[in-house]
């Protein structure tokens, strides 16, 4: 009785081979790469299984292994195993370090948000508005000083563009989702910024009061007006935030505070635009929140930062009428 033969096991493929396979042209640098990797990581057959399969569906496998050094040098070796150990990971590792430039320098930068987009799992779950607010309203309540508060809504946007990125890039989101949760992180960082604003002006000059018709005083009324895309939910990861702002009367008077002097509403409420404007838009080391555009308010770029309902009405309707004028 004799036996079959043995099928030989398939020679493993070489690094280089399996650099080819993913799309990669410059094979000589990834492997240079790839060598450094092995030295600082140790990682196991599996874990390397992973890299090579997360190259496959990378936009661009040369940007993605460059990323990946970058990103070995920047964290423990244990937690980029445990990301890639993710089967649901894998792809969407491969789209973000291969798709784009910025965001893996920031996770190398702030590694909390590798942690938290691939450790806790956020890539795989939809953004909420409630708790995007509920974290910038926190904040404002928390800092004391106007750096802490453009920190705090830096570091929420940072964290939840590279979510939004993520599913993007990956192709787990549709735009709906991906334009939509844009423009959530704005509105929740604006109302941020202009809970924090009117807190610091309030102390220092009281707050804004209307005098009512009948004698009585309360807060003045405010609101930020999102215009353009931001007005239709349809921000995308490179649109400026259009905005107006409008307060709600003239008549009254700030209450008077720390520095022992009262503002007319106006004053008030344009130091509020500026200030507002000025936490979302300004540039520090963890860059800005979003820019900021104010020519669509009453007179443009020529008009005042902050408007009364009455003043904004009376323009909207000389505009009206000057427009009906020319039919």
């Amino acid at each position: 009785m004799t036996s079959s033969p043995r099928t030989p096991s398939p020679e493993p493929r070489s690094p280089c081979d399996r650099l080819r396979d993913a799309g990669v042209t410059d094979t000589a640098r990834a492997l240079v790469l790839i060598e450094e990797m092995r030295k600082r990581t140790a990682w196991d057959h599996a874990a390397w299984d992973a890299v090579f399969e997360g190259a496959g569906a990378a936009p661009d496998p040369s940007v993605y292994f460059l990323n990946l050094s970058k990103l070995c040098d920047a964290l423990p070796a244990r937690e980029l195993a445990t990301a890639f150990g993710n089967l649901r990971a894998v792809p969407v590792l491969g789209a973000l370090l291969g798709g784009s430039e910025f965001l893996p320098e920031r996770m190398a930068r702030r590694p909390e948000i590798f942690s938290h987009l691939f450790l806790e799992g956020a890539f795989e779950r939809r953004g909420s508005p409630e708790a995007l607010l509920a974290e910038a309203t926190e904040a404002a309540a928390r800092c004391g000083t106007e750096e802490e508060i453009k920190a705090a809504l830096r570091r929420m946007k940072l964290r939840e563009v590279a979510r939004i990125a993520a599913r993007d890039l990956s192709r787990l989101a549709q735009l709906p989702e991906v334009t939509g949760d844009l423009s959530a992180l704005a509105s929740a960082a604006l109302e941020g910024a202009v809970r924090f604003a009117r807190r610091q002006l309030a102390a220092r000059f009281g707050a804004p009061l209307v005098e009512t018709d009948g004698g009585a005083r309360r807060e003045c009324g405010f609101v930020v007006m999102g215009m353009g895309k931001l007005g239709g939910f349809e921000l995308n990861f490179s649109s400026d935030v259009d905005l107006i702002f409008l307060y709600e009367t003239d008549r009254g008077m700030t209450a008077g505070g720390a520095e022992g002097k009262s503002l007319s509403l106006h004053q008030f409420f344009v130091r509020l635009s500026e200030q507002v404007a000025r936490i979302i838009s300004e540039v520090t080391e963890d860059g800005f929140v979003f820019r900021v555009d104010l020519r669509l308010r009453p007179e443009g770029t020529r008009g005042d930062l902050a408007n009364s309902l009455r003043s904004a009405e009376i323009y909207t309707s000389r505009g009206a009428r000057r427009g009906s004028g020319r039919r």
